[in-house]
């Protein structure tokens, strides 16, 4: 099948959830031997072109036009619809990213198609296109068949593996017909504001979490989490407590009424472990939590526990990590 992926860039460099999207597209384009296609949001430069040839992209398409800016998700979602009918794509792909999430349904609708979000694997079926996703915070799976012509697939962070698949791309250009991606945004919708990331590593997309809670016990040993991700190459996260108190920021709470997380490792520090927390991080490869009472619930559903007062534990923790210092 034609497999058109939507790829993400930031600070001119390739997205890993967009690298992890990129070899699910060749697997599974891979059977039907027909090239892979990707879409690029953002600057496109020679490093770009250079790091999505080691991971299978064959065809990379440009638009012409001006792009519309990541704001503007109807005008993106008309470009990559035009862009999946100029390639002749049946299969549109993009990342769980927030704005993956966001257009992937408004391109659906302008295709006309099945939309699919949750993926994590390849389908069980090409004919019909039968599909497993996950649910419920990650607690359970279904079994999803799309019985348009076409379909719109959206894959969770931190699920597929990243292969290098080396090959010699086509650039090419397109122009997107005209009204394809309107110059405004639609009526009622404003953009206020922007607020820049501060290059800290990407919630969604981090292999290592380390995550904050109440049991921290005040702001000042919020350092601890700071510390041992950066030392571990990881992003920060918290539990709605730590959040509620000021701790970390709104988008680094994790819960079901959070984020929603599938990291290598998550690394709970002083957090109980209630089931609201837990539905947000039921898919970490790995779970390690310290905290000072050997009854949390945390326990039940960690891989590794240490019982211990953070204070006291965490200074040691930190210098074993220094000393061994490697990324994950």
């Amino acid at each position: 099948m034609k497999v058109l992926a939507y790829i993400e860039t930031e600070d001119g460099k390739v997205r890993r959830s967009s690298l992890e999207l990129l070899s699910y597209a060749s697997d599974l384009a891979g059977s039907s031997e027909e090239p892979v296609t990707v879409c690029v949001s953002g600057p496109f430069s020679n490093e770009t072109r250079e790091c999505l040839a080691r991971y299978g992209a064959q065809k990379i398409m440009l638009a012409s036009s001006d792009t519309p800016r990541s704001s503007d998700i109807t005008g993106q979602a008309g470009v990559i619809a035009a862009a999946a009918e100029h390639a002749g794509a049946a299969t549109v792909l993009f990342t769980g990213s927030v704005n993956g999430r966001a257009l992937a349904p408004v391109v659906a609708a302008k295709m006309e198609s099945g939309l699919v979000s949750g993926v994590y694997s390849l389908p069980v079926s090409t004919d019909p296109f039968t599909i497993n996703k996950k649910i419920f915070s990650g607690k359970a799976i279904a079994t999803v068949t799309v019985k348009t012509a076409g379909r719109v697939l959206v894959l969770l962070p931190n699920t597929y593996g990243i292969k290098e698949n080396p090959v010699e791309p086509e650039v090419t250009g397109f122009q997107p017909p005209a009204g394809s991606s309107p110059a405004l945004p639609p009526k009622g919708i404003r953009v206020v504001d922007f607020t820049m990331s501060d290059g800290q590593v990407k919630l969604a997309e981090a292999g290592v979490v380390v995550s904050g809670g109440r049991g921290l016990a005040a702001r000042e040993n919020w350092k601890y989490v700071e510390e041992l991700a950066g030392l571990l190459g990881g992003a920060t996260a918290c539990s709605r407590p730590a959040y509620d108190e000021g701790w970390c920021p709104h988008d680094g709470w994790v819960g079901q009424t959070g984020k929603v997380i599938s990291p290598n490792i998550y690394l709970a520090l002083g957090i109980s472990g209630a089931v609201q927390h837990l539905a947000g991080v039921n898919s970490s490869k790995m779970i390690v939590a310290v905290n000072k009472d050997p009854e949390a619930p945390i326990f039940r559903k960690a891989d590794y526990g240490i019982v211990g007062d953070i204070r006291e534990v965490m200074p040691k923790l930190i210098e074993a990590v220094r000393k061994q210092r490697q990324p994950l």
